[in-house]
């Protein structure tokens, strides 16, 4: 440890409510602290029980029993050590500043050049582009708020599970914003009947849940859109697509990387004309005109090749578990630290990058 003197061990466990009392409420519990106390436990993290199911939901937070019995603490990092957090935020902090923002002047390229003059090849690197960005600045924000959780105590939350590895748009919605998935999936779905009425309700609660989903992220008419592309498609794979994806590895990757893109196009276009003029140039099928400058596609992609090729890799399972498998390697070791200290630098010396989710 680097402050040895500030270090000491506490004894904390996290149990649910009804763990320490029937009525299953946070007074209640804490009532029964006492004896906890007098058995030399030092803290307690009480799990609330959600009133859905006879024994509780278990909640993204934590499950309906203990899951850490013992933890060493430090002021200074909590539950993790002085490496580990190192480690653990260098890479989180260069998703966001290093591959995030600067994927993100790629976007903001285009839309300067206006997308009635970019080239199809532009247009799909934009589409790519705005797809890693929204990830890595994403999942960098929550890697980042849940690293600092842990440095004071907290439970760890997965909120993405590599969802751009998946082989269909279900599956990746399972991996994306996880805990808003399960929110909706518990607190709308479910109540509503889930899949346990009939084909026809379940396709009309997966429809209406996507579509308040799209509303929750805004209330411009795109965000309504792209909720209903993307239940249409969840209810297309379900019934008829779904086992075919299953069968067709290749394939199945293949669909999920052409799909999503064009899906996030629909999310990041404010009106509806603009969002026809960009898939006009995704597909140019319908004599839209042509590019102002054809050679925009070389040019931008020069200029981004390092970002571009960053983010795919760490879009990959296997490049990404090496890495973690691996954290403690000197080399990799000297690489987070280069990371760390770079994404420092450009953040002191660039303009005010706010998450992009602060906009949602």
């Amino acid at each position: 440890m680097l402050h040895p003197e500030w270090s000491y061990q506490a004894v904390i466990y996290e149990m649910n409510v009804r763990q320490l009392t029937r009525e299953g409420t946070l007074r209640a519990a804490a009532a029964k602290l006492g004896f906890l106390r007098d058995m030399g436990i030092d803290a307690v993290w009480l799990m609330p029980v959600y009133p859905i199911g006879a024994e509780g939901r278990k909640g993204s937070l934590g499950s309906y029993y203990s899951i850490r019995d013992y933890c060493a603490v430090d002021p200074g990092l909590g539950t993790m050590g002085d490496f580990d957090a190192f480690v653990a935020e260098a890479h989180r902090l260069g998703m966001k500043v290093l591959l995030a923002d600067r994927l993100g002047f790629l976007w903001n390229d285009i839309q300067t050049i206006g997308f009635e003059s970019i080239s199809t090849p532009l247009a799909w690197l934009g589409a790519a582009a705005y797809s890693m960005e929204l990830y890595f600045d994403f999942a960098g924000y929550s890697l980042i708020a849940v690293g600092i959780g842990r440095m004071i105590g907290l439970p760890a939350i997965k909120n993405f599970d590599q969802p751009y590895s998946s082989r269909s748009v279900s599956e990746f919605y399972r991996r994306w914003h996880m805990t808003l998935g399960s929110w909706f999936r518990d607190y709308l779905y479910i109540p509503l009947g889930g899949n346990r009425k009939g084909t026809l309700r379940t396709v009309f609660n997966l429809l209406l849940v996507w579509a308040v989903t799209g509303f929750w992220h805004g209330g411009g008419l795109h965000f309504i859109l792209w909720g209903m592309i993307l239940g249409l498609l969840v209810v297309i794979e379900k019934l008829w697509i779904g086992k075919w994806l299953k069968k067709s590895k290749i394939l199945s990757h293949v669909y999920v990387l052409f799909v999503i893109p064009l899906t996030w196009m629909v999310f990041a276009i404010p009106t509806l004309p603009e969002i026809g003029v960009y898939f006009a140039r995704l597909f140019p099928f319908f004599g839209v005109g042509s590019a102002v400058n054809p050679g925009d596609f070389a040019k931008e992609l020069t200029l981004f090749i390092p970002e571009l090729v960053g983010g795919i890799l760490l879009c990959i399972p296997q490049v990404y578990r090496w890495c973690e498998k691996h954290r403690k390697n000197v080399i990799v070791v000297a690489a987070l630290f280069v990371v760390f200290w770079y994404s420092v630098y450009r953040m002191a010396n660039a303009a005010n990058n706010p998450f992009m989710y602060a906009n949602f």
